[in-house]
């Protein structure tokens, strides 16, 4: 387990903390992301795979990003099971992601959006990722973009997330109209 302060360094040696990112700085939204995961008691290595979520970039975020060729340093700080979930939310097809939310099977094939391959995760995996997915979104819908109309099937991150998730998410759905009713 890497500790906070071994994760920003890696940011800044990196020059990665000051790169724009979701309205935010990359430092200021992982942090977040980080510590929804960390108040919903996830395990270690899902908290770190969540603040790198992004790190190498993704299907929708494509700027100054960690080159794939420092994946070891990554796996060095954060440890071989997070950096595995950090490089499936980077490099997956977002679409084959979605599109087995609501099944119950053993393992979960997503397609690689550069080269096509398969990445298979298990069940658990699939479901750890569903959980950084699903905090990545509402750290985004609290502190970005102010409503739910994105194509993120939200309700079913938050089933697949177990838990918290669904708490979790009607908690920002009633803080979200508390702000629109405080801002009328």
């Amino acid at each position: 387990m890497a500790s906070f302060i071994d994760i920003v360094n890696f940011l800044t040696i990196n020059d990665l903390a000051c790169t724009p990112h979701k309205g935010r700085t990359y430092l200021g939204h992982s942090t977040r992301v980080y510590i929804c995961m960390k108040g919903w008691g996830c395990a270690d290595h899902i908290c770190d795979a969540a603040f790198f979520q992004s790190v190498y970039g993704t299907q929708t975020w494509q700027r100054k990003v960690l080159p794939i060729e420092q994946r070891s340093e990554l796996t060095d700080l954060i440890g071989e099971k997070a950096e595995r979930l950090v490089f499936t939310s980077c490099f997956m097809e977002r679409g084959s992601f979605y599109e087995q939310l609501q099944d119950n099977k053993k393992t979960f094939p997503l397609i690689h959006r550069i080269n096509g391959e398969l990445i298979t995760l298990t069940q658990h995996e699939y479901d750890e990722l569903a959980t950084i997915q699903l905090a990545d979104f509402l750290q985004e819908y609290l502190f970005v973009n102010g409503s739910l109309l994105r194509n993120t099937p939200v309700e079913a991150l938050a089933k697949r997330a177990g838990g918290g998730g669904l708490s979790a998410l009607r908690c920002i759905m009633l803080e979200g109209y508390a702000q629109a009713l405080w801002a009328a």
